[in-house]
């Protein structure tokens, strides 16, 4: 609720991890020169060692009774920080006007309904999530949140889907590895009120997605997704559930609405296999502070347009 609120009132949320390393969570603290940390009473004291501003309990929040202006279009609704593998963490800014371009887009793609129950999985510090909680509110959809019993096993995760009677789950790619492992031993199983399960993160292997294959139900939807936090969340998705599994790799699918992939080889000429490069409608403001190489600007047609160069291979 306080996420919702801050993106509604206009302000930039800035998502924190509690339990990554100090330094980190003082580093975005700092680069993202935060006005005020809103956080639990557990975790107050820790917050107080690295942020030297206002930390509000969420708890004590309460209405100020002011007139909001939101701020739409290429104003910045939040920072979401890179994991920092490749080097620093870097803040990378996303506009209103892509947030709200990739909700419309993934609902369309995914067909999410107001009939929908869709489980928010995903840590808030993750983009994952906001997929979870934009896409499903904006559709209509009932967003339920997931408690930590269901983590317990692969079993209990099962058990809460069937519970709370969830239609659409998205999963890191890894968590839905161990669910085919657990229907593989017959320890866990489908629910039947489930429509349909999104995954990404990482690459689908051919053997995970055969054995889901020979124990899912036809009618429910495994779509695979790739997208960097520089494009809002996802950029492109397929459909897996009948794509033939015996091939050495594994679709990431066709772009979303109003996202543009180019495949570029050496000097920026077209390939059937090079770089993908995005852009568009859900393209990021681009990096907090930074001009960063990232963000080109390329000739295309008879137009110039800013880029992603994501560095990922494909064909």
């Amino acid at each position: 609720l306080a996420q919702l609120g801050v993106l509604l009132a206009g302000a930039v949320y800035v998502p924190l991890d509690p339990e990554q390393p100090a330094d980190r969570q003082r580093l975005i603290c700092q680069s993202a020169n935060l006005a005020l940390v809103i956080t639990g009473a557990v975790y107050r004291h820790r917050l107080a060692d690295i942020h030297c501003g206002p930390i509000q309990l969420i708890g004590l929040l309460t209405s100020a009774n002011r007139e909001y202006r939101p701020r739409y279009g290429d104003a910045a609704s939040y920072l979401m920080f890179t994991s920092g593998s490749t080097g620093t963490p870097k803040g990378v800014e996303v506009s209103h006007r892509a947030l709200a371009h990739f909700a419309q887009a993934a609902e369309q793609r995914y067909g999410i309904t107001p009939a929908d129950r869709v489980l928010q999985f995903a840590p808030f510090n993750f983009d994952a999530s906001i997929e979870e909680v934009f896409v499903s509110l904006s559709a209509g959809a009932t967003l339920v949140l997931r408690t930590d019993a269901m983590l317990q096993s692969m079993a209990a995760f099962v058990d809460g889907l069937e519970q709370q009677a969830i239609t659409v789950v998205d999963l890191p790619t890894a968590f839905w590895n161990e669910w085919v492992v657990a229907l593989r031993s017959d320890q866990a199983r489908i629910p039947a009120q489930l429509k349909t399960v999104i995954i990404g993160g990482e690459a689908v292997y051919p053997e995970q997605l055969a054995a889901w294959q020979r124990v899912n139900r036809s009618d429910v939807r495994l779509i695979n997704t790739y997208g960097p936090t520089e494009t809002t969340v996802v950029a492109t998705t397929c459909d897996l559930q009948r794509i033939d599994p015996n091939r050495e790799q594994l679709p990431i699918g066709r772009p979303l609405a109003g996202v543009e992939a180019l495949i570029l080889d050496r000097g920026n000429r077209p390939a059937l296999e090079g770089e993908l490069v995005l852009f568009g409608a859900q393209l990021a403001n681009g990096y907090l502070n930074s001009d960063s190489p990232a963000f080109p600007h390329l000739r295309i047609g008879d137009e110039t347009a800013r880029v992603y160069r994501t560095g990922d291979r494909v064909r």
